[in-house]
């Protein structure tokens, strides 16, 4: 596995010298599968507040908006691997594994692939 050679500040990410104005302060950056994977602070316009880019700078996608759920405000607060997958937690507690390829997301329980 290669690392991405990046910096952060704030709400600026660089890339591999490609600097990348983020919508959104970044709470979060980790590494994932040559993806680096960036946890946006909670604005009211979206909810689709992580975004995934390859070692190049380029936005891969944004993640899927927490499905199934009637409340308008539902933002992911933090991102984490667990058994090899990528988690992310909306502030109504619940865990979703998100698919890398897409940013799809599906509910997520320890060690089993939801896709």
């Amino acid at each position: 596995m290669s690392q991405i050679n990046y910096l952060f500040t704030e709400n600026k990410l660089n890339i591999s010298g490609k600097e990348i104005q983020l919508p959104f302060d970044a709470m979060g950056i980790l590494e994932y599968q040559e993806l680096l994977i960036v946890l946006l602070t909670y604005h009211k316009s979206t909810n689709r507040n992580i975004h995934a880019y390859d070692v190049s700078g380029q936005k891969i996608w944004e993640v899927q908006e927490a499905p199934n759920w009637s409340y308008s405000e539902k933002p992911y607060t933090s991102i984490s691997i667990d058994h090899d997958f990528l988690i992310a937690d909306n502030w109504l507690g619940v865990k979703y594994a998100v698919d890398p390829s897409d940013g799809s997301v599906s509910p997520y329980e320890t060690g089993h692939r939801p896709w």
